[in-house]
C-alpha cells in the first residue's frame, strides 16, 4: 500500500448504491487523517547526565528573593547615607560659624574695653587740666 491515502480505494459501501459523493468524502478524510495524525513525540536525552546536588538546587530556588533582599539593602543604604549625611557636613560649619562669632565678639569687647579706658584717661587728663587752669597763680 502506498503512503498517499488520498488515492482513489474502492470502498463497499459505493457498491451497495450509495451517492457518487460519499467516495469523494472517504478520499478527503483519510487524507485529513494522514495530515493531521497524531504526532509521537521522542523525549529529548538531556545533554549533561550530570545533575546539581540536591542542596544547590534548594539554594537556587532562593536565588531570586536574595537578589530582591539584596537590592533592598542596598537601597536602604544609600537612602541613609543620603539623608544623614548633610546632617554631619551641616554640623561642622555651624560650630565652625559659631566659633567665629564668639571670637568676633569677644574681640569687640576687648575693644571696647580700651576705649572705655582711652575715655576715662582722656576724663582725668582733662579734669585735671581744668584743676590746673582754675587755679589761682
Amino acid at each position: 500500500m502506498h503512503e498517499f491515502p488520498d488515492e482513489a480505494v474502492p470502498v463497499a459501501s459505493a457498491a451497495a448504491g450509495s451517492p457518487p459523493d460519499a467516495d469523494v468524502l472517504e478520499i478527503r478524510a483519510r487524507a485529513a487523517d494522514a495530515i493531521l495524525r497524531p504526532v509521537s513525540f521522542k523525549k529529548a536525552k538531556p545533554a549533561s547526565t550530570r545533575r546539581a546536588p540536591p542542596l544547590f538546587e534548594r539554594l537556587l530556588r532562593y536565588g531570586p528573593h536574595a537578589a530582591l533582599a539584596a537590592c533592598l539593602f542596598g537601597f536602604a543604604w544609600m537612602a541613609g547615607s543620603y539623608f544623614s549625611s548633610p546632617v554631619r557636613t551641616i554640623m561642622p560649619q555651624g560650630s565652625v560659624e559659631s566659633a567665629e562669632v564668639g571670637r568676633a565678639a569677644q574681640k569687640m569687647a576687648e575693644e571696647i574695653r580700651a576705649l572705655k579706658a582711652n575715655v576715662e584717661a582722656m576724663h582725668t587728663a582733662q579734669s585735671l587740666s581744668a584743676k590746673d587752669g582754675a587755679a589761682p597763680m
